[in-house]
């Protein structure tokens, strides 16, 4: 992998959408121009419903789209009242969706070409599952050998989920559900029922559902248990009582007056029991217990971790920040395979910028920030972090390559010591801004982390994939860096090879403290995507009550 990185970071709008100009200049100072690009491969075969709606190339009329996707939504209001209406309807945006999606994807990646100046011919639009399975395959540990891959996630290209085998290097696909059987549609819903950013704060409701009683949940579970499933007859596809695009429209009167804390956990259980029954059936069905795992719904760490304890599972692999970010990653794999070349499994994931001490130095000269704050070359950065985290400080550290995805995993991180359960108050106060129930994440050495984590499968988990339950000796010892209400802990394993800077760092927190574990939450101000470099680093050191940052060499620490 040569480069990797979202638009986001470069341009400071979390989540950015559109072209991605910033990031193809970054691409540029790694040697990529127009002639050297063999081809352009895209995440999808269409374009969402809503935003082919907008568009007129594929009817002639815009109106016509928005009208049939209107009425769509109309007729799944009514429900089973009135199901000849809903039938009609339902195949008539079938119909829209084929083809105004679909030409709208096309003329799309007619417009990228040009912004690109690459041949249209150069350009590949990919199945968004197929992407979802290649990346979940090919970076995983188990490539080349005989596997099962699934994906499951909001929707993409009218599914929400495949199944596959990959067997002496042939893949198949067995099934594939579609979007309106949507389990990530129905969380998502949960989301903006709480009044939540959709395909955003999914993760808050995750971190809100430990602390509803289990009563509760239960008598809440009942009622809406029905809306997803499975038939006996097709273990492995998934179906809904109704459409849940339109899913909310039930939720706002069915959950009316429910708390809010029992909706999150009740979802959230049934979220975990749909997971781990269909995954069961996949490995029933196959007799492979390899499992490789990509899509937005695997983001969810504590569904996981009942997924990793699966019956069955022997071996557990979730693509690193495997939402639509990671379709970037299996659509170049389809490239790449296409051209004869087969991926190689990922190790680490620093995959983004890098900035030397020259840069830092050149930065910290024009900001002026010698006249503001204390600022000096440290030879061994690592020693002196440790010395300050050991003395309950909290040190912001940017060094090397910026991480790929949605985890900060040291190089783009806020790090403290886990022993100390205010930790997570004076972080939320000098900066993050978190939901008051949210817990912070650890960074735990590879060859300690059986001392803290209960990890019978041995699943390694380096990437802040898979969230775990925590030994006796964690709640003692590293409590700010696990859930505060359930224990579990979302660890980054660090392995030496994959990050030798960082590595090094926690050994020498280890000799001063015995821990083998430091909190590990992701460098940013709220409302804000993880920095990049200097200039956002510094920007977030100057408007937050964070005391040390160490960028490369440099330490820049308030008086």
């Amino acid at each position: 992998m040569l480069a990797c990185a979202s638009e986001e970071r470069f341009t400071g709008v979390k989540n950015q959408t559109g072209f991605p100009t910033k990031a193809l200049e970054y691409f540029a100072t790694l040697g990529m121009s127009a002639d050297s690009i063999e081809s352009v491969n895209l995440g999808f075969e269409r374009l969402a419903p809503q935003v082919a709606a907008s568009d007129s190339s594929g009817f002639r009329s815009a109106g016509l789209s928005s009208m049939l996707y209107g009425g769509y939504r109309f007729a799944q209001k009514l429900g089973t009242r009135s199901p000849a209406i809903r039938g009609l309807v339902e195949a008539a945006y079938r119909f829209y969706y084929r083809t105004a999606a679909e030409s709208s994807a096309k003329a799309e990646a007619v417009r990228l070409a040009a912004r690109l100046g690459v041949d249209p011919s150069r350009m590949r639009r990919r199945e968004h599952h197929l992407a979802h399975a290649y990346a979940a395959y090919y970076g995983s540990p188990v490539n080349g050998q005989d596997a099962l891959v699934l994906t499951l996630d909001g929707e993409g290209d009218t599914l929400c989920s495949t199944v596959w085998t990959v067997r002496s290097g042939v893949w198949k696909r067995l099934a594939q559900s579609p979007s309106s059987a949507s389990i990530g549609l129905l969380y998502m819903w949960l989301t903006v029922l709480l009044g939540m950013k959709a395909n955003e704060h999914e993760y808050k409701v995750m971190g809100l559902a430990a602390y509803a009683k289990s009563y509760d949940i239960q008598k809440l579970y009942k009622k809406i248990e029905h809306l997803v499933g499975f038939d006996p007859e097709q273990p492995m596809v998934w179906q809904s009582a109704f459409d849940l695009h339109c899913a909310l429209e039930w939720m706002e009167t069915a959950l009316k007056r429910e708390r809010f804390d029992v909706m999150a956990g009740a979802f959230q259980t049934l979220l975990e029991d749909r997971m781990v029954q269909w995954v069961e059936a996949c490995v029933r069905e196959t007799g492979l217990d390899k499992v490789c795992c990509g899509g937005g719904v695997f983001m969810n760490v504590k569904a996981n971790m009942r997924v990793a304890a699966a019956k069955g599972v022997g071996q557990l692999f979730v693509f690193p920040s495997c939402g639509d970010d990671s379709v970037a990653v299996g659509a170049a794999y389809a490239g790449s395979l296409e051209a004869g070349i087969t991926p190689k499994p990922i190790g680490d994931i620093y995959w983004g910028p890098e900035f030397s001490n020259a840069e830092v130095k050149a930065f910290l000269d024009n900001a002026g920030a010698a006249s503001k704050y204390k600022v000096e070359f440290v030879e061994d950065m690592e020693e002196k972090v440790a010395e300050l985290l050991e003395s309950h400080q909290v040190v912001a550290r940017l060094k090397g390559r910026m991480e790929f995805g949605a985890r900060a995993l040291g190089n783009r991180s806020i790090l403290a010591h886990p022993g100390e359960p205010d930790t997570v108050r004076v972080i939320n106060e000098q900066m993050k801004n978190r939901d008051f129930w949210m817990p912070f994440a650890g960074s735990v050495l590879e060859e300690r982390q059986g001392d803290y984590l209960e990890n019978p499968g041995n699943v390694f988990s380096p990437y802040m994939m898979v969230a775990f339950p925590t030994r006796e000796r964690a709640s003692k010892e590293i409590r700010a860096a696990i859930h505060p209400y359930d224990f579990s802990m979302r660890p980054q394993m660090v392995r030496e090879s994959m990050n030798p800077s960082y590595h090094r760092l926690l050994k020498a927190f280890e000799r001063r403290t015995g821990l083998g574990v430091l909190l590990n939450t992701s460098l940013n101000l709220h409302g804000l995507p993880v920095v990049l470099g200097p200039k956002e680093a510094y920007h977030a050191f100057e408007n937050s009550g964070i005391r040390h940052l160490a960028m490369e060499n440099y330490l820049v620490s308030k008086t």
